[in-house]
């Protein structure tokens, strides 16, 4: 049996070639011009084919797309509620650990000024001060979050020239009802954090 080669660069890229039987173009009326089209032809149609196939593969159905959005927002739901918690466990350490800091500032300030320094708190104005016995203005104020309540502290806490404070056990709490204890050990002078409960 004969072979023909053909130029099939418009499939394969430029240089490459095909191979056909002979008999296939010769024996057939009309030459070589119309057998090597109708081979073109049927290539062509097989390469688009070929193309659509491979198209489909770059894709993606819109059955994958709906087990992903689904997938996703399964991972949204557990995740937004775990980022809340932890969200709002920092804002109450975070209020703790301010009054701490205002409470350790205010016994050290007593013992420099040699006076006794009130701290109130108030639940209804989200604050707390402290202020000398005497004094009009405020020697320090701060704010505490909306959400935030502070018990315990129904009568100011006093700090003395000599060191200590009035005893007190404060719970800081948040709206979900998580507390953070505070407790200030009179004779001691020292401002303690607890565990969170």
């Amino acid at each position: 049996m004969m072979w023909a080669i053909g130029d099939a660069s418009r499939f394969y890229g430029r240089g490459s070639l095909f191979i056909f039987p002979a008999f296939f173009v010769w024996s057939k009326p009309g030459g070589i011009p119309s057998r090597l089209n109708f081979i073109c032809s049927i290539m062509d149609k097989a390469k688009s084919w070929r193309d659509k196939i491979e198209d489909r593969k770059k894709g993606f159905t819109m059955i994958e797309l709906l087990f992903v959005t689904i997938i996703v927002g399964i991972l949204i739901a557990i995740a937004v509620p775990r980022f809340q918690q932890t969200f709002n466990s920092m804002e109450l350490s975070s209020v703790a650990l301010k009054l701490q800091t205002f409470m350790n500032y205010m016994r050290q300030r007593s013992i420099v000024e040699g006076r006794t320094i009130y701290l109130n708190i108030d639940n209804g104005a989200k604050r707390y001060w402290a202020k000398a016995k005497n004094d009009e203005k405020p020697l320090k104020s701060e704010s505490f979050l909306p959400d935030i309540e502070i018990k315990g502290a129904d009568e100011p806490i006093r700090f003395y020239p000599n060191g200590t404070l009035d005893r007190a056990d404060l719970k800081i709490m948040d709206k979900n009802g998580k507390t953070i204890g505070l407790l200030a050990q009179g004779g001691y002078g020292r401002v303690k954090l607890q565990d969170e409960q």
